[in-house]
């Protein structure tokens, strides 16, 4: 296991999302993964934008976190027929608002209350982390986070600004 005590959070939202993409394969086809992979292609859309994410991007997030009709991780997780699928919803949930929060403290907007768990980091990245080896200890390798991680740390060495997109992180890590 590495420490991520001294990468920042544009890098670690990035790791997070990574490993999103790497357990949303265990869930069954259906209205949840459709759903789950439109929230994390809204994550990447914050990871190329950064500083700069648009508002509808923001706003299409906080509905898919906190949606008036409910319909959200935590309907798909209590509908799932399986623990392992129960809990890749609700880590796809912890993920999301993770990426969510850490862009609007980037922009120093106002973080809505049901993010306000993930304002601060204080371990929540190792958290995840920690959730996706429960999710399934043989579906995720180190090695593959281990290998973005080092590009992120390469690329930003060469340029502090750059941001990632999602076909660049992902042909690292699959």
């Amino acid at each position: 296991m590495f420490n991520l005590e001294n990468i920042n959070e544009y890098t670690k939202a990035t790791l997070a999302i990574v490993m999103g993409e790497h357990v949303i394969n265990m869930l069954p086809k259906g209205e949840g993964i459709e759903y789950s992979q439109k929230l994390l292609d809204l994550c990447w859309k914050c990871i190329e934008k950064w500083e700069n994410v648009e508002d509808d991007v923001l706003n299409d997030l906080c509905d898919g976190i906190a949606p008036e009709d409910d319909i959200n991780f935590e309907y798909y997780s209590t509908i799932s027929e399986d623990e392992a699928s129960s809990n890749v919803y609700l880590l796809l949930g912890g993920i999301a608002s993770y990426v969510g929060a850490q862009v609007m403290i980037e922009q120093n907007e106002a973080v809505p209350q049901y993010w306000e768990v993930v304002e601060d980091d204080y371990g929540y990245t190792e958290c995840i982390l920690d959730v996706v080896k429960i999710v399934n200890e043989n579906y995720f390798e180190d090695y593959k986070l281990q290998q973005v991680l080092t590009y992120c740390q390469e690329k930003q060495k060469e340029n502090k600004k750059i941001k990632f997109s999602k076909e660049e992180i992902l042909k690292i890590s699959f």
